[in-house]
């Protein structure tokens, strides 16, 4: 049996936490889905707007929460303190996985590349299936 090391260790955590960044990062952004309920399920007819302005809407929330520079959330839209408190909430979480993405890039981008290099790519395989 061969042992792990402690570098194939770290290597293995950059990779997963790199994964699941850009797990939550591709699925929060991924505005299909968001157009799909409001069109198939009529959501603007609720909250009396068109499609067109709840969309719009949606894309002013996703840009507070996606840039720190936007410091102010800005709808049309009703809000509570306690709902604007938790969109604040919700952009730090925002920024804690971009910044755990964007720090985890080049370590992921070196182990895989050197996976390549060296044509060990069946040591992921191997790992995996040792996982499960």
């Amino acid at each position: 049996m061969k042992l792990i090391s402690w570098r194939n260790i770290i290597n293995w955590i950059f990779l997963g936490i790199f994964v699941i960044s850009l797990s939550i990062a591709i699925t929060i952004n991924f505005t299909p889905l968001y157009y799909f309920f409001v069109y198939h399920y009529h959501l603007a007819s609720l909250v009396k707007m068109t499609n067109q302005q709840l969309i719009t809407e949606y894309h002013q929330l996703l840009s507070y929460l996606n840039f720190p520079w936007q410091k102010q959330l800005r709808l049309s839209l009703p809000s509570t303190a306690s709902a604007r408190e938790h969109f604040l909430e919700v952009k730090h979480l925002f920024e804690i996985n971009y910044l755990c993405l964007i720090l985890t890039f080049y370590p992921t981008l070196s182990y895989l590349h050197r996976l390549k290099i060296t044509k060990c790519w069946w040591e992921i395989t191997i790992s995996l299936q040792n996982i499960w």
